[in-house]
């Protein structure tokens, strides 16, 4: 699943949820570092199941996560 701009702590958090249960794997399209801010701050580091691409602006995020899902690297696109 493409994730843009799911760097918040609700996105983080049901992300980390989903692959602990082992139900998704996902990509967020967001800021590296906000990412990994909000990981640290839950605690959580972020697992296998969860990539990140940077990228800065909310427009690079939807693009990325638009030709992620298109390319079919994405199964579905969310947010």
């Amino acid at each position: 699943m493409a994730v843009p701009m799911g760097h918040d702590e609700a996105s983080i958090e049901a992300l980390l949820a989903a692959a602990g249960e082992g139900l998704a794997s996902a990509v967020v399209f967001a800021p590296a570092a906000a990412v990994g801010e909000t990981a640290a701050k839950l605690g959580r580091p972020l697992p296998p199941e969860i990539g990140v691409v940077d990228a800065e602006t909310e427009e690079e995020a939807a693009r990325l996560a638009v030709r992620s899902v298109s390319s079919g690297e994405c199964t579905m696109l969310m947010k």
